[in-house]
Parts: structure tokens; sequence; C-alpha cells
């Protein structure tokens, strides 16, 4: 969830140093490993799997690859982790919270389209970082549709993918993020 200098130790568990970040990514580069986005990911799973269903043949994709996602929008995403992930050759999804964007400590737009030229996909963390749970059936509509088209509008690409908020999801969010095209 964030990159932080070595000064500032992180402060929970979902947060590395830059170093340590730094040290994940190339012992995967080193150990052959190719950083995908989740949208890649799928388009070739998909691939393979259409092949291996046209007939009886040895269909091997030895490449090891590594699914890289970052949720929040948080400015390490842009100032450390987009530098290292290009430097490798890997991409990555980064999942932003619209109404965070351009707050301190937070990517602004520039940077988010930087992120979407560069081959690296944007999706959608919601508008705001709350429970999605607790929200009525038009209010979770409004949420992840205005989400999604506002993404889209600023990275000029589809947003197909979400991550949930907190993560605390039941069948009617995945329901209805499917209805609106995650």
């Amino acid at each position: 969830h964030d990159i932080c200098g070595e000064a500032s130790r992180p402060k929970d568990t979902f947060a590395v140093t830059a170093e340590k970040f730094r040290q994940q990514m190339e012992y995967l580069h080193h150990n052959g490993f190719v950083g995908v986005s989740l949208a890649k990911m799928i388009a070739e799973h998909e691939y393979w799997r259409e092949e291996e269903s046209k007939g009886p043949k040895q269909i091997v994709d030895s490449r090891k690859k590594v699914v890289l996602t970052f949720d929040d929008g948080n400015l390490s995403d842009y100032n450390v982790a987009f530098p290292i992930l290009r430097e490798l050759g890997f991409s990555a999804t980064f999942f932003v919270t619209i109404n965070e964007i351009g707050k301190e400590h937070r990517m602004d737009w520039s940077m988010v389209y930087e992120l979407s030229r560069n081959n690296m996909d944007i999706g959608s963390h919601g508008m705001v970082h709350t429970f999605l749970t607790a929200y009525s059936n038009y209010t979770l509509l409004n949420e992840l549709l205005m989400s999604k088209q506002i993404l889209e509008k600023y990275t000029r690409k589809r947003v197909d993918f979400l991550s949930i908020p907190q993560g605390f999801y039941n069948k009617r969010i995945l329901t209805i993020a499917k209805d609106v095209g995650f």
C-alpha cells in the first residue's frame, strides 16, 4: 500500500521501504519473472485457454509472471515504484481513489495519466475509500459507475478492474460492479 523512505520506517504491514521494494523487484527480475498488469495476465490466460481448445498440441508459456498491484494512489507509487518498474521492464496495475487524487501524499491527475501512457494499468479504488457494504444499491451504483467513468475520461482508456476499498464485499457488490463494467 505504500513505499516509504528508510528514515520513516513502514507504519504497518502494508508498507515497505524504497530499498526493500527495489530489492524485491530486482529479485523477481533476476529470477526470470516478468511483471505484468492484471489486464495482461487475464488476456494471456484467455489466449492460452483458447489455443488449448483448438486441439491437442503442446502449448507452453514458460515465462514466469507476477501481477503487481498498488492501492490508494499514493505519491510513492509514482515517485518510487514507477521508475523501478519501468527500469526493469515491468508493468503493474494501480488502483486509485478518485477523491484522493491531488491531495497531500497522493498522485495528481498528470501522474495517473503518465502511468497509463507508460504501460501501467489504472483501476478503480472507488470515489472515496470507504466500506462499500454500508451503501444502498443506488449509492453503490453511483460510487462504482462514477469512479469508472472519471478514470476512463482522464486516462483515455477502458477501466476494467476494481479493487474494493477495505476488502469487505458481498454478492451484491460483485453484481453491481459487474453490471457497471468491472
